[in-house]
């Protein structure tokens, strides 16, 4: 979860799968478990089609990917839905407050970790055996000491692989680091933001992290730039060194895709709000005043979990967020009431393959059907539901101060 907090989830998938199947099949070698059965007793090997993990197989995998999408709500830039609302919320009410670093980590990280531990519950009961000492799984799992040798040694060795932290390893982590912290303090909450002894202009976090990248473009990927006057000629380097990232790095690994869907959004928003179809909304959805807000709360995000099961998560957040914005504005209520949760819903996609890259990685590389996938991501779904719609209504109002309509969202309001 928290290598997702800051990278997609797909790259916090595809980071961990490889370790996961070392660990797995160093086990196997060493004659403590299987990672696959057959499902056809009669056949004579086990082929990739007719391969079916074990239980304990299935876990390693569903936990990569659960844990990928529930760690991409703890901050901002750790799902592209969250950087939507961010996006769609400012251009919608560009007077209003915008969502600080800090606000979004002190409201999603207490539920992210409550999730992940009962999601982890949820599976240990299911396929490993919790709470049921003499079931069959859990008599699988039960390695003992030199199963847990094994795997620390297959994990050591992995990192010794790695060899010494690098010149431009270090610079990267130390750019993170200083991007992260200026991220969160330019907006804290409990003291003046940075940006406050620099500058009376409004500051937002693309400065920071546009700042930081320039310095990437500039600073020098290798350190022969230090021999530039060494008295041996030899020593002194041939031509430049590049920067620690290219354009052409950039080109290549660049998630242009993202930039695309995430501009189309705003646009449709624009085009709904000069077009009056934001005001022929908000004036249909008046009739939802008799329902309480915890019960449109619940259904709206029934409804974003469900759909984000069957379309890529940041569309979702693009087609559902102009309209939850009018219903609020017709509702008179906090916008972030029934936006934030609703983005954070769009995250969790628990039952299909085809839901979340994280699911399809995890199902191609462990062989996951898609029957298992279902029955797997009952829980973790009512789990997050749960969590969510709860904490919102508690701790949500406090740090975003939802208790009344704020001004500045009537005063956008299209006429």
């Amino acid at each position: 979860m928290f290598i997702s907090m800051w990278v997609s989830n797909t790259a916090a998938t595809a980071m961990m799968i490889p370790i996961m199947e070392t660990v797995l099949l160093e086990l196997e070698t060493q004659g403590l478990g299987n990672m696959f059965i057959q499902e056809n007793e009669n056949e004579m090997a086990i082929s990739p089609i007719s391969k079916k993990p074990t239980h304990s197989t299935m876990v390693y995998y569903l936990v990569a990917a659960y844990g990928s999408s529930l760690g991409g709500i703890g901050t901002i830039v750790g799902s592209g839905t969250n950087l939507t609302l961010k996006g769609f919320f400012e251009t919608r009410f560009p007077n209003s407050p915008s969502i600080s670093f800090a606000s979004w980590m002190l409201y999603s990280v207490p539920p992210m970790l409550l999730m992940g531990l009962l999601s982890w519950l949820w599976l240990q009961v299911m396929y490993m055996g919790l709470f049921r000492p003499k079931s069959k799984d859990a008599r699988a799992i039960d390695i003992g000491s030199q199963g847990e040798r094994v795997a620390t040694e297959v994990i050591q060795k992995r990192y010794k692989e790695l060899g010494p932290i690098s010149w431009h390893e270090s610079v990267v982590g130390i750019m993170f680091v200083i991007v992260v912290l200026l991220w969160f303090f330019r907006s804290p909450g409990f003291m003046k933001g940075w940006p406050s002894y620099i500058t009376n202009l409004p500051v937002k976090d693309s400065t920071a992290a546009t700042c930081l990248t320039i310095l990437f473009f500039i600073l020098p990927a290798k350190l022969d730039f230090l021999h530039a006057f060494d008295k041996d000629p030899t020593k002194r380097p041939k031509k430049p060194s590049p920067g620690m990232i290219t354009w052409q790095m950039i080109h290549q690994k660049m998630h242009w895709s993202l930039i695309l869907v995430l501009g189309g959004g705003f646009a449709i928003s624009a085009g709904s709000k000069s077009s009056k179809l934001s005001e022929i909304l908000g004036n249909s959805l008046t009739g939802l005043n008799s329902i309480h807000p915890i019960a449109i709360l619940a259904i709206v995000c029934i409804f974003a979990e469900t759909a984000t099961e069957l379309t890529a998560n940041v569309a979702v957040a693009n087609i559902i967020l102009p309209v939850l914005a009018e219903m609020c504005v017709a509702l008179q209520i906090h916008p972030l009431y029934l936006m934030l949760p609703a983005t954070i819903c769009c995250s969790f996609s628990f039952h299909l393959p085809v839901g979340t890259p994280p699911n399809a990685i995890a199902s191609a590389a462990g062989h996951i059907k898609t029957k298992d996938f279902v029955i797997a991501g009952i829980g973790p779904t009512v789990i997050t539901l749960i969590i969510t719609i709860g904490a919102f209504c508690t701790w949500g109002t406090y740090v975003f101060n939802l208790h009344e309509f704020p001004t500045w969202a009537s005063q956008n309001k299209t006429m």
